[in-house]
């Protein structure tokens, strides 16, 4: 059952994480490209 929460925990921080730096990359972009 405790690895089971981790294994969940860890997806959605690597999600999170994606997440972020997608967001990242775009307001970056619209900095550039201003």
């Amino acid at each position: 059952m405790k690895e089971k929460i981790e294994l969940l925990y860890n997806k959605n921080r690597r999600k999170t994480k994606l997440k972020f730096k997608k967001v990242l990359r775009f307001i970056s972009e619209k900095i550039i490209h201003r």
